[in-house]
C-alpha cells in the first residue's frame, strides 16, 4: 500500500473506478473501500508495483486490468465468478497471475481470455 500511495495510483481516480467497478460486480456485497485497500494497485495491469507498459489508465489495455484484477480476486480469495478455478490453486504465484490472460494456462478450465475481452466486462474509458 505504501508503494501505491508513493506512486501516487492509491485512491486516484483510477483507482477508485476500478474499486467502484469492484464494488457494482459483487453486486454491493464488498465495498469499493474494501477492495481499494485490499488491492492498493487494484486495475492495473501488472504484479502489484510491477506495472507492465500500458498497465495504467488511459492506456487502452488498462482495461484489462480493470476487469481481470476483480475476477482474479473473486475467483482466488472467495471461490467466485468466471475465475474461480484459482480457489485452492497450488501453482506459483506467476502461472496463478497470469490465469484469464494466457489460454494456454494449466490451471483448469482455462477460463476466458481477458486480452480479447471478457462479456462481463465492457470497460469503456470516456475522456473528458
Amino acid at each position: 500500500k505504501s508503494d501505491a500511495i508513493a506512486s501516487g495510483y492509491f485512491d486516484s481516480p483510477s483507482h477508485r473506478a476500478w474499486a467502484e467497478a469492484a464494488e457494482a460486480r459483487t453486486g454491493g456485497r464488498i465495498s469499493s473501500e474494501w477492495w481499494q485497500d485490499f488491492d492498493p494497485f487494484g486495475g492495473t495491469n501488472g504484479n502489484g508495483p510491477n506495472l507492465l507498459a500500458g498497465g495504467l489508465y488511459p492506456h487502452p489495455l488498462s482495461r484489462i486490468g480493470m476487469a481481470h484484477d476483480t475476477d482474479w480476486s473473486l475467483g482466488r480469495h472467495f471461490n467466485a465468478g468466471p475465475l474461480d478455478g484459482l480457489y485452492g490453486a497450488g501453482f506459483d504465484s506467476k502461472t496463478r497471475g497470469k490465469y484469464g490472460l494466457d489460454p494456454f494456462s494449466p490451471l483448469p478450465p482455462g477460463e476466458p481470455n481477458y486480452t480479447l475481452g471478457h462479456p462481463d466486462w465492457d470497460v469503456n474509458y470516456r475522456h473528458q
